[in-house]
């Protein structure tokens, strides 16, 4: 996974913490429906934790002859959609998101990567 860029640092919050919420791609509007994954000390640890919940959703989510387009299409209508905010509680009205990773343009890179690993394992 070298080649996806995610201006990844080593720098920890203000408050040296980091909270990933998870949102529903279908419910994405409707934050009474978003969970809080952890929280992390560094935003390393953060992205990395969010790039583990997008990966199992695809590979939970493939099914035998899907495509990556199929995949991807499934995933950014129901998949969880992770974010990162800012060294605030979630409901905190001034914790901030953090923009370093998008979810989405993780899972359309991942989607050929869980179609040619599982398919080729299904055979």
């Amino acid at each position: 996974m070298k080649d996806i860029e995610l201006n990844v640092g080593s720098a920890e919050s203000a408050t040296g913490r980091y909270a990933v919420l998870v949102a529903d791609n279908f419910q994405y509007m409707d934050s009474g429906q978003h969970f809080e994954l952890d929280t992390y000390a560094t935003l390393d640890e953060a992205i990395e934790a969010s790039m583990g919940v997008v990966t199992h959703w695809l590979t939970d989510e493939w099914k035998p002859g899907m495509t990556a387009e199929q995949l991807y299409g499934q995933y950014v209508s129901f998949g969880e959609d992770p974010f990162i905010i800012d060294g605030q509680p979630p409901d905190d009205p001034e914790a901030e998101i953090v923009a370093l990773f998008s979810a989405w343009e993780f899972a359309k890179r991942m989607a050929p990567v869980i179609v040619a690993v599982k398919s080729a394992a299904h055979r």
